[in-house]
C-alpha cells in the first residue's frame, strides 16, 4: 500500500473515531439534533517529524472542542462534562491514528491537564 494510499485509510478511520467520540457525548445532546463530526485532515504533515505530530495533535483537539461544545458550559458540572467529552473525542482519535509519537504527545497533555498546566 502505497503512502497516499495509508494517508486516505487514516483519514477515514479518524473520521470514524471521531463520530464514535461525538456518540460518547449524546447525553449532552438533545435527542432531535444530528449527532456532530469533524474530519481531521493530516495528508499535508509530516508524521515522522515532531512538527507534524504537534500539529495533528492540535487539529485533533480543535475539532474535539468544536463537536463538544455547545456554548452552554456555564455551571461547573457542565464545564466537567465537555472537558470530558474533550478528552473522550481526543482519545479516539489518537487511538485511531495509533501513531506511537501522537499517543505518546497525547499523554504528556493529559498529563500537564492533571496537574493544572
Amino acid at each position: 500500500m502505497n503512502s497516499r494510499n495509508l494517508s486516505a485509510a487514516h483519514h477515514r478511520a479518524l473520521a470514524t473515531g471521531l463520530f464514535a467520540a461525538a456518540l460518547l457525548a449524546a447525553p449532552l445532546l438533545q435527542a432531535s439534533q444530528p449527532e456532530p463530526t469533524r474530519i481531521v485532515h493530516y495528508a499535508d504533515l509530516n508524521l515522522e517529524h515532531s512538527a507534524g505530530i504537534e500539529t495533528l495533535y492540535q487539529r485533533i483537539r480543535a475539532a474535539a472542542k468544536l463537536v463538544c461544545d455547545k456554548g452552554d458550559a456555564r455551571r461547573l458540572d457542565e464545564r466537567a462534562a465537555l472537558q470530558r467529552c474533550v478528552d473522550e473525542a481526543t482519545d479516539a482519535a489518537v487511538a485511531t491514528v495509533n501513531r506511537q509519537p501522537l499517543t505518546a504527545r497525547h499523554r504528556e497533555g493529559r498529563a500537564l491537564e492533571s496537574r493544572g498546566g
